[in-house]
């Protein structure tokens, strides 16, 4: 009987048998076991929490009118309460972003390796943050810049 590779083997088996079937496979070249079922389902359970998350947010955000014996005190400290509902649901939609862009990687295979600079993701931070775009280099220098660019107008209005 000839022998069958495995990679070939596998496009033998029926897709419902293949769905059922753990995939691991190696990491992007640190030899590490990844089980990508794992992590497709840690993406996916993550999407909708923050889905729901959001959802929550924007609702009691919506929801938190004005009652018709508020003073301005109270305007101020509802409209702030408003301000902040919305910009946590923007954080946790950067988030939800992240996490279905990890999703199509994930799908296009280049998942696990930095988008700046192609190197594999450190093992340990894909298991912590199994979104993560990048190494902790790069990673490191886009907050860099973006707590520059956060600093950077209140010195222009300064000047």
């Amino acid at each position: 009987m000839k022998q069958v590779s495995r990679r070939c083997a596998r496009h033998l088996i029926s897709p419902a048998i293949q769905a059922r079937v753990k995939l691991k496979t190696r990491g992007p070249r640190t030899g590490a076991m990844m089980d990508l079922n794992s992590v497709k389902t840690r993406l996916q359970e993550k999407e909708s929490e923050l889905l729901r998350f959001i959802t929550t947010l924007e609702q009691n955000a919506r929801e938190s009118g004005t009652s018709e014996v508020e003073d301005p005190i109270d305007r101020v400290i509802s409209s702030e309460g408003k301000a902040g509902s919305f910009r946590e649901a923007t954080l946790e939609h950067r988030t939800l972003v992240e996490v279905q862009e990890a999703m199509q990687r994930l799908e296009q295979g280049t998942y696990g390796y930095c988008l700046d600079c192609g190197r594999p993701i450190e093992p340990v931070r894909l298991q912590a943050v199994p979104w993560a775009a990048y190494c902790l280099a790069d990673q490191e220098k886009h907050d860099q810049a973006e707590r520059e660019s956060e600093s950077s107008p209140d010195l222009q209005t300064a000047e």
